[in-house]
């Protein structure tokens, strides 16, 4: 009974682990289809959107950088970059302004 005891106590973190990792998975699924669905809504072209999620975000939001190219944003047929915050208690979304071009 001992070793099948040991056994069970090993695999008991590896499952918690399992769980975590899908929960974290699920998460920043949630937050990429969430952000796309502003990033629409604002008027940003889909066809040229680039996300980029934050594995974990921070304690109260997922977090992901958008990248629209070819919008004229960063000048001639340059990117237009900005932020995309999902709060995690609501799924209230929001995104910043584009920001300033890179110097190159």
């Amino acid at each position: 009974m001992r070793p099948a005891l040991a056994t069970l106590v090993l695999l008991i973190p590896a499952a918690a682990s399992a769980d975590a990792e899908a929960a974290w998975q699920d998460h920043r699924l949630a937050v990429e289809i969430a952000c796309r669905e502003e990033a629409a809504r604002a008027g940003w072209n889909s066809d040229r959107l680039t996300i980029e999620v934050n594995p974990f975000g921070s304690e109260t939001h997922g977090v992901a950088l958008l990248t629209i190219a070819g919008e004229g944003g960063a000048g001639e047929g340059g990117s237009d970059r900005l932020v995309c915050l999902v709060e995690k208690a609501t799924g209230r979304t929001e995104l910043t302004a584009p920001f300033a071009p890179l110097p190159e």
